[in-house]
């Protein structure tokens, strides 16, 4: 493994556009535990220096989308030019203080996943123009995460007071939805390619996929404190972070998508760095 960038104050979220790497960093926590001094940095691939593309933010999650970096802060979603042209800008922000908001992208939108109770919509949003389009998602349970493959969303539902959780495939283009399992109590997030989801979550659960075309749910890694995972082609690369919520040890995975190499064959020990993005 490379090390990309040493040193980093809590790095999380993760995207790249196959000629960068893109991570936020929260930042470091002052005397009463608030964090500071976070920013959206990027390096080079192929190698090169570190610089900060959006300074004085964090983002809890991060993506490329054509020439613009976009994430999520609070209830809202934000976007700036991947260059650090341009200062950031709003894109879509909740009427509401207590929900859930996740976005992911399409082949021809922005796709966001806005939840308050039992009230679950997707707005789709024009990433030329901005403009919005939203439809109720049919469920009357919460809805969280969100990933989007082939106009296809697909997001995890529940109640609260229960474990069970359904994990819901919506269709982009006629707005249905079905239900693909309900065997996901533990989970608590969503990725995707074109091939496998990739279910996950911050307790002591790993990482599983499904198969879009079987629907074969297999033991991918088992790990715990999971904070986001991006999709590479061949790699899952994983954020995690131990200890209290302030993440005591942070750091980066690499997890072939193979089930066949992946499953418990990673060395935890060896491979964790704190603070330290590698690829």
């Amino acid at each position: 493994a490379e090390v990309v960038a040493d040193l980093q104050p809590l790095p999380g979220a993760l995207a790249s556009d196959n000629v960068d790497l893109f991570w936020s960093n929260a930042g470091t926590p002052d005397d009463l535990g608030n964090l500071r001094n976070g920013a959206i940095m990027a390096r080079p691939l192929s190698g090169g220096e570190v610089r900060v593309v959006v300074p004085g933010q964090s983002g809890q999650m991060l993506a490329v989308l054509n020439d613009y970096l976009y994430w999520k802060s609070g209830f809202s979603l934000w976007r700036a030019p991947k260059d650090g042209s341009a200062d950031k800008a709003i894109v879509y922000e909740s009427s509401e203080s207590i929900h859930w908001m996740e976005f992911s992208f399409s082949d021809t939108a922005i796709v966001v996943l806005d939840s308050v109770g039992g009230d679950a919509q997707i707005i789709t949003i024009d990433p030329d123009d901005l403009s919005q389009s939203a439809f109720a998602i049919g469920t009357s349970r919460r809805a969280w995460s969100l990933s989007v493959s082939n106009q296809t969303a697909y997001t995890l539902t529940g109640n609260e007071s229960s474990a069970e959780r359904e994990l819901l495939a919506i269709s982009l283009v006629d707005q249905n939805y079905s239900v693909l399992s309900t065997e996901n109590e533990h989970y608590t997030s969503v990725a995707s390619d074109d091939t496998s989801l990739f279910v996950y979550g911050p307790s002591d659960t790993g990482i599983f996929s499904r198969n879009l075309d079987t629907g074969d749910l297999l033991n991918l890694f088992n790990s715990y404190a999971i904070t986001n995972i991006e999709v590479a082609p061949t790699l899952l690369i994983v954020s995690y972070a131990f200890g209290n919520s302030l993440g005591d040890e942070t750091g980066i995975w690499l997890v072939p998508k193979d089930p066949a190499t992946a499953t418990h064959l990673l060395d935890k020990e060896a491979t964790r760095v704190n603070g330290t993005v590698v690829v």
